[in-house]
């Protein structure tokens, strides 16, 4: 754009105006900036002002007086008086922009004592007492002045000194008798003085301006200097000592091609080491950093910080990620080891965790911590996800913690990279729930600041003596070998872990807070501000839900051989006939499941059975288990048996939550299918132990089958939905329980 079509930002957005009625004084010398650009005043008016703009574009603005105020008071105008004036601009030929209060202190004593001698003999003159200005008439009138200026001072001290002895203490320093100039630089003074209208600026010292400031270097010389030093900016990261060799050659080479061509000129003399460093403090330091150590390394270098995020609410701003812990991990001994064969056990005997975590931007309280042994996925944060939304408490309590970890809600927005655990399936999650989400790109950290700060905070309060840690970089680890140190098992470090967020971190002051603990400004600010409510179970289950068919029966329908029923469900059923419709099974709840029904609309339908609430699908799988090696000669089992499965396979559940340990994986579709032909198949209960089971329904050993149970042919992985919604979740218990899983 060329600078005749150049605008302003006062063109181009609204100006706004003040209700003051009065008119600015402007100048035809005053120099008025508009938002940073220079204008000078043409025409002034009580109505309007036109300025012409001096940055080159040369455009003339009008502005009315009320747009002036407005500028004035929203800052963006600035009105320098006698901008333009002649004498302005003779001082700004000797100093530049500096004025006499950017000198130091003791500098701008020098030049307002200077003053006072000015303004003393010019008094003087006025009233006849300095007729003439030779030397040893004016050396007299100065004694007189510098005798007057020396007994005011003193009795400014001892007025100072009564002052602040009673009301401080103390006093201050005994002011020093002013050096008496000589008369020629006085009449110097006067004169410069006069020249620019009483501006103190003349008095200044032009001592910047001293010293030898031609080039010492030959122009040859030079010449060679620069076209060396720019290769300091090289990916080869020259150093200034080899650039000298580099410069001493080429330098020598001229001097042989002179005396070849016969020249009597003086031979070339090469820079000190000296030279060619200040020649490389020249360069430009961002465009040095990138050539030597990357753009992405200068651009962290140079980054720009400015406010950051602003947050004043819970849950307005939460950011999530994903952390490579940097410990190598014993899978050996915990519950997951149990499940893995042999040649996984081999591959996964010493392997590295991972952490998704979320954090609330406004109280710096952690939301949700989910550690898995393999890669982030979409299973991995959509757990954190749901833990976020939950009450961690029992997950604290059960991992050793003297405090709660109650902190849960539905933020307003969510903050993650780019990364595949954070894919299209994770947006579907949070569009399903109406949670606004961004994704800050690739390679841009400081965009989520608060939850990268907080993986070196956990690293340094978790790991700090934990053995088999990896480091940052080689150099750190130097001759330490992590594999070899392993000795922490997955199990221990979540539970490290957990007791480091509820019991350290939580109750530390923070110093993005003020130092406020992140607990109290949770606390804090939820008596300032109303938190959203996380959903209820019923939406949990239809966003984080299993999709599956099944049949309607005259007794409701079967998951898992739990008998699900109501009159809604029954409606349903002379629709459907016996056509499969689709259910969402909630893999940490099994006391209720939803029903689609026409028209897009899911129906909640209860579990007959009351030990359902709350019921873990892992833990009620391995309830069947149990039964099916203790009664396999009964298929009805009286509800006292399966009451204290139950409650057994409950507590076994609860003490590996308890050590924290890592949980096997989810039972796949494939899985599932089987576990409800096979395991589940005929199973059923009945009131009481006394009433007598069939011969026909042996568990597992009868033809018959229920109707409204998947079946080999029917239960196929098309059944399964899995585009249609998102894959299970990992439990990681009831109340917020949490476990370690393996994602898979």
């Amino acid at each position: 754009m060329s600078a005749a079509l150049k605008l302003t930002n006062s063109q181009t957005t609204p100006l706004p105006e003040s209700t003051r009625t009065d008119m600015m004084a402007l100048f035809p010398d005053d120099r008025v900036l508009v938002d940073g650009t220079p204008h000078r005043c043409l025409d002034i008016r009580p109505q309007f002002v036109l300025l012409k703009s001096m940055d080159g574009a040369g455009l003339h603005q009008t502005f009315t007086q009320a747009q002036l105020w407005g500028l004035l008071e929203a800052d963006r105008l600035e009105v320098e008086r006698n901008y333009f004036a002649r004498n302005r601009a003779n001082l700004r030929l000797i100093h530049g922009a500096r004025t006499v209060f950017d000198l130091p202190q003791d500098e701008q004593a020098v030049v307002f004592t200077r003053q006072q001698f000015i303004l003393r003999l010019i008094e003087k003159r006025a009233r006849g007492e300095a007729p003439s200005l030779a030397d040893d008439k004016l050396r007299d009138v100065l004694e007189t002045i510098d005798k007057e200026l020396t007994r005011e001072a003193r009795e400014r001290w001892k007025h100072e000194k009564a002052y602040y002895k009673n009301s401080l203490g103390h006093g201050s320093d005994k002011p020093e008798r002013p050096e008496l100039p000589e008369p020629w630089q006085v009449r110097r003074w006067l004169k410069r003085w006069q020249e620019t209208d009483g501006d103190v600026s003349c008095l200044m010292d032009a001592t910047h301006r001293r010293g030898y400031r031609t080039d010492r270097l030959d122009p040859k010389v030079r010449e060679i200097l620069n076209a060396v030093v720019k290769g300091y900016a090289s990916n080869l990261r020259p150093s200034a000592p080899k650039l000298l060799i580099e410069i001493e050659t080429r330098i020598g080479n001229e001097n042989d091609a002179r005396a070849a061509r016969g020249q009597s000129e003086p031979k070339l003399k090469a820079p000190n080491l000296r030279t060619v460093y200040r020649a490389i403090a020249k360069l430009d330091p961002f465009k040095v950093m990138a050539a030597r150590k990357g753009a992405a390394y200068a651009n962290h270098h140079f980054y720009v910080v400015h406010q950051g995020v602003t947050v004043t609410r819970l849950l307005e701003r939460v950011e999530m990620d994903e952390w490579e812990v940097p410990l190598v991990t014993v899978l050996a001994g915990t519950k997951l080891w149990e499940t893995f064969t042999d040649k996984q056990r081999e591959e996964l005997q010493k392997c590295r965790c991972w952490i998704t975590a979320a954090i609330d931007c406004a109280s710096r309280v952690i939301l949700a911590l989910h550690m898995s042994i393999h890669a982030p996925s979409r299973d991995s944060s959509s757990t954190a996800l749901r833990m976020m939304m939950s009450d961690k408490s029992a997950l604290a309590q059960s991992a050793g913690c003297r405090m709660l970890w109650p902190y849960r809600g539905k933020p307003s927005l969510i903050v993650t990279d780019q990364g595949p655990a954070f894919g299209p399936a994770y947006c579907e999650l949070l569009m399903q729930l109406g949670i606004p989400f961004e994704q800050a790109p690739g390679g841009h950290p400081e965009l989520r600041g608060t939850i990268e700060r907080l993986f070196d905070t956990l690293e340094g309060i978790t790991l700090a003596d934990l053995s088999g840690r990896t480091f940052a970089n080689p150099v750190d680890r130097a001759d330490y070998d992590p594999g070899a140190n392993a000795c922490v098992t997955a199990d221990e470090l979540l539970q490290c872990a957990v007791r480091a967020v509820a019991d350290i971190y939580h109750q530390t002051p923070h110093a993005g807070l003020k130092g406020e603990t992140p607990a109290n400004a949770w606390a804090r600010l939820s008596r300032e501000w109303a938190v959203a409510p996380e959903p209820g179970p019923r939406r949990l289950r239809e966003v984080f839900g299993r999709v599956v068919k099944r049949k309607i029966g005259k007794e409701g329908m079967r998951f898992l051989g739990l008998r699900y029923q109501s009159l809604e469900l029954q409606r349903l059923r002379r629709f459907v006939q016996q056509q499969k419709v689709h259910i969402k099974v909630d893999a940490q709840d099994l006391g209720a499941i939803s029903v689609k029904v026409p028209g897009e609309r899911w129906i909640a339908v209860p579990c007959v059975e009351s030990f359902a609430q709350g019921l873990i699908m892992s833990d009620w799988i391995a309830t069947g288990e149990r039964l099916r090696h203790r009664f396999a000669t009964q298929a009805k089992l009286a509800r006292p048996i399966v009451l204290e499965a139950v409650a057994a396979i409950r507590a076994i559940g609860d003490a590996a939550r308890a050590r924290c340990g890592i949980a096997p994986p989810e039972a796949t579709d494939i899985e599932l299918n089987r576990y409800e032909r096979d395991l589940f198949r005929t199973f059923s209960i009945r009131e009481s132990a006394a009433v007598a089971a069939s011969h026909d329904d042996l568990l597992g050993l009868t033809d018959g089958e229920d109707e409204t149970a998947g079946t080999a042919a029917e239960d196929t992985e098309a059944d399964i939905l899995g585009d249609a919604a998102p894959a299970p979740t990992s439990p990681y218990g009831p109340a917020g329980t949490w476990t370690v899983e393996s994602d898979k």
